[in-house]
């Protein structure tokens, strides 16, 4: 079993992210173990039709707890700040 799953994903879009995560639950025969998601809080995951989050909802067909995570969002602004600065100097 390859324990590094790190699927290349084509672009940021919430269908994308939650094709390659149910490919990696499948490949891991892991689907039923699924309780809950850590995630941050962007419209890619947490969009009602077309978020990863929401769509992987509907994986194990049962309640997944949804643990989303507003530190995380700081972190994307801290870095575009950061690309931003950098590259006006």
């Amino acid at each position: 079993m390859n324990t590094n799953a790190s699927p290349v994903i084509p672009d940021g879009s919430g269908a994308s992210q939650a094709r390659a995560l149910c490919q990696v639950t499948d490949d891991w025969s892991v689907q039923n173990a699924i309780v809950g998601q850590v995630f941050d809080t962007t419209a890619s995951n947490t969009g009602r039709h077309k978020g990863a989050s929401s769509r992987l909802e509907v994986l194990p067909g049962r309640p997944v707890m949804w643990l989303a995570c507003r530190h995380l969002v700081g972190e994307l602004h801290v870095f575009g700040f950061t690309v931003l600065a950098v590259d006006q100097s």
